[in-house]
């Protein structure tokens, strides 16, 4: 799979929603978005990409992760918070067992989910 990095200007937000919602399995956004002269949060992010459809994993990353803020961020439809403080190892176990998690629900619901080469079945 490929890695894609967006966040360089406002501009970016766009082409990020363009390739999540066209071969996105897995979608990692930051809380606050600052960029010049603009402010985007993440959760908005997320909710434009449930709106249009997207099925996949959806993780919250940032710096305030009290319970409150995490049902905040999970309340918007992400599937996971990745606190910034936290070490790879744990990062990489919580989007893997969120990811896991994800699966089960979607074949509980029966929605569609993207396989492994990013295809919806």
């Amino acid at each position: 799979r490929t890695v894609h990095i967006f966040g360089n200007t406002v501009d970016d937000v766009s082409a990020f929603i363009h390739a999540v919602l066209e071969e996105g399995d897995i979608a990692i956004l930051d809380q606050n978005l600052d960029f010049t002269g603009h402010h985007r949060l993440g959760t908005d992010l997320v909710a434009q990409l449930r709106a249009s459809g997207f099925t996949g994993l959806l993780c919250i990353r940032s710096g305030s992760s009290s319970p409150s803020d995490r049902q905040f961020y999970l309340n918007s439809g992400a599937d996971c918070v990745i606190p910034k403080e936290g070490k790879m190892t744990d990062i990489v176990r919580e989007i893997q067992q969120a990811y896991m998690a994800h699966e089960r629900r979607c074949a509980v619901d029966e929605i569609p989910s993207p396989d492994r080469r990013g295809s919806v079945r």
